[in-house]
């Protein structure tokens, strides 16, 4: 049975960073077609998931371990409850009958593009275009260069097309591009964290370089994440150059910061620890205002994404398209040094204190994230 009123937070985790819709019938409905496709497909498993079969079923302390895992938990709340009084549906064993895991590759195939469709309950359906819970989709065809309107797909072939999909001109315009004080935002993103006392960063884990990490410490981090079905490119928030070549650095997939269980929004309030652990690129920029001081802009891979791509720039100008992510929605943060201040816009400012921001919506790539000025002395 179906009951108005708020959503317990146990049962909000796929609201937030907009990565499942809210109606939990679409959600079952799409569910069920996953789970349907997987028994009817007849694949052999690649090697990797045949291993990890093997291992599983081979090994008795380990197979028992993971019977464990998907037995024990759902006993007791908050997985005990499902409104339809059907049994959960469990991961594992299907991904251990069918090869579900991320291919570098599979968002370039066509079959990735199939969710992308103006059909029901697709991506780019009536009500998802509509839905105030998915601003990265509002208007699509107002907003984004598609390549034919009147097909199911919008023309696209794959779903690393869609998602590093260009906007139509004028639709995100640079803010006060002459102003060397105003930074703009890096990417279509919803705010997290603007460092305070209560939240430290590993300032020489997160560049990953101890030497030049020195150089921000008592500066400011400022954290923002972008939507599942968000644009996924990021602009350059002032103008200036890379001090060096762009820097890639290898981390873990699927990292939470270690707590109380559960939470069913670990992912999205482990940001801050995830920055320091799972592959991420640094790009150190030197700006063309020397009162701004470097700049660090750091782009993190959240849970299984690691295609991380900067553009070769010998300089660019506020506002240009720089590097972008594939395979999905991330994190990213902007380290300003000591001996600046930087003043965020209200909207670039966390209203939620315990960082899943459910409800709060993106600051648009290329406006206004906040001013940056030097400390006066007196």
């Amino acid at each position: 049975m179906v009951t108005n009123g708020p959503i317990p937070q146990h049962k909000r985790a796929h609201r937030i960073g907009g990565w499942l819709p809210r109606d939990r019938a679409i959600i079952c409905d799409s569910v069920s077609r996953i789970v349907k496709h997987s028994n009817q497909a007849q694949l052999d498993l690649v090697l990797v998931v045949q291993d990890l079969a093997t291992l599983v079923y081979g090994n008795l302390i380990v197979y028992m371990l993971f019977a464990e895992t998907l037995t024990e938990v759902p006993h007791f709340p908050p997985y005990n409850e499902d409104p339809s009084l059907q049994p959960e549906i469990r991961d594992v064993p299907t991904l251990l009958k069918h090869d579900q895991f991320p291919d570098p590759e599979s968002d370039k195939s066509p079959a990735s593009i199939q969710t992308v469709t103006t059909a029901e309950g697709g991506w780019l359906s009536a009500a998802a275009q509509s839905d105030p819970n998915s601003p990265g989709l509002k208007d699509f065809l107002k907003t984004y260069v598609v390549l034919g309107s009147n097909d199911i797909h919008y023309g696209f072939t794959n779903l690393d097309q869609f998602l590093t999909r260009k906007f139509l001109p004028d639709a995100r315009p640079t803010a006060d591009p002459q102003d060397s004080h105003v930074i703009v935002s890096a990417a279509e993103s919803t705010p997290f964290y603007i460092q305070t006392n209560d939240q430290h960063y590993s300032l020489s884990h997160l560049i990953g370089d101890s030497g030049m990490a020195a150089k921000f410490v008592g500066g400011t981090v400022y954290q923002a994440f972008l939507g599942a079905d968000s644009y996924h490119t990021w602009h350059a928030p002032v103008s200036g150059k890379c001090l060096k070549q762009p820097t890639i650095i290898p981390g873990t997939y699927y990292p939470d910061k270690p707590g109380p269980a559960p939470d069913a929004a670990a992912d999205a309030r482990s940001q801050g620890y995830i920055s320091c652990v799972a592959k991420r690129g640094v790009a150190l920029i030197q700006p063309d205002d020397p009162t701004l001081g470097l700049i660090a802009l750091v782009m993190i891979g959240m849970a299984g994404v690691s295609s991380i791509e900067f553009d070769n720039l010998d300089h660019f100008d506020k506002g240009t398209e720089i590097g972008r992510f594939h395979f999905g929605g991330s994190t990213h943060c902007l380290v300003f040094k000591p001996g600046v201040t930087f003043e965020p816009e209200p909207n670039a400012i966390p209203v939620d204190p315990t960082h899943t921001n459910i409800d709060q919506p993106p600051v648009n790539v290329c406006s206004k994230l906040g001013t940056l000025s030097p400390v006066e002395k007196h």
